[in-house]
């Protein structure tokens, strides 16, 4: 007897297998292309004497508004992606010899601290501090569009009452980013980054009677891709577009 369970959970198994075949892995698209450059490949193309491009960020955030799909298909309290990509941006460009981050978020708090030291310590406390660096550019993040399609599919045998069904959720948003020049307010350059997150759920069942006995069997599996783990994926690619157009067409190189 335990035999012949094992055997219907075997086939149950392979046949919803076959009935429902695994999703490909989600892809990540890209407009404009980075031409598929590796960070390595740009930090080679930087001139020996490159003086950094001085960049502030302000902030980068969620202007969509959409919150996370619940089990039953609602919206809950939370947000689908992270409301502060700033940690992100700030870690991207970082990464890149070209620029010179300077810290704006908390501009207010650098600048009260200075304040202070100049008040305790007058002309001494101004030599100590030296002068502030100005921003060449402003780099402007923002999540500006979020949109979810979903698809469902069901099966069964009737004879042998096998079935299942495969339900896939792609959620795809667009990250910007922009680069304006502090000296004119002008846009220096901008890159649009679209990445799209995958879930998938399949179940199974089958179910069988066995003389006087019923055997059934069931499965399920459900597989979701992070989020935040996306999100920090398309600022870099982003970061790393930008950086790429910057050194076509000049802006980044020759601002001296």
């Amino acid at each position: 007897m335990r035999g012949l369970l094992f055997s219907l959970l075997v086939c149950g198994l392979a046949g919803c297998a076959v009935l429902l075949p695994p999703p490909a892995p989600p892809e990540t698209l890209v407009v404009p292309t980075a031409g598929n450059l590796s960070r390595q490949a740009l930090i080679a193309r930087r001139p020996a004497q490159h003086v950094p491009y001085n960049i502030g960020i302000y902030n980068c955030f969620d202007t969509t508004g959409q919150k996370r799909k619940g089990a039953g298909g609602g919206s809950d309290f939370s947000s689908a992606v992270p409301q502060d990509c700033a940690p992100f941006l700030i870690a991207s460009f970082r990464e890149m010899p070209f620029y010179r981050v300077l810290e704006r978020s908390r501009i207010d708090d650098i600048i009260k601290e200075r304040q202070l030291a100049t008040a305790m310590h007058g002309e001494l406390g101004k030599k100590i501090l030296g002068t502030m660096h100005i921003a060449d550019a402003i780099m402007m993040g923002q999540i500006i569009s979020y949109d979810r399609t979903s698809s469902q599919a069901a099966g069964g045998v009737a004879l042998s009452a096998l079935g299942g069904s495969r339900e896939l959720v792609s959620d795809t948003f667009t990250f910007s980013l922009r680069a304006v020049s502090t000296k004119t307010g002008e846009f220096i350059d901008e890159v649009l980054v679209k990445k799209t997150v995958t879930s998938v759920q399949v179940d199974g069942h089958v179910l069988r009677l066995i003389g006087t006995d019923m055997a059934s069997v069931e499965y399920g599996m459900a597989q979701n891709e992070t989020v935040g783990i996306a999100l920090q994926e398309a600022i870099d690619l982003a970061v790393r577009t930008l950086t790429e157009q910057g050194i076509k067409r000049g802006w980044l190189i020759d601002h001296n």
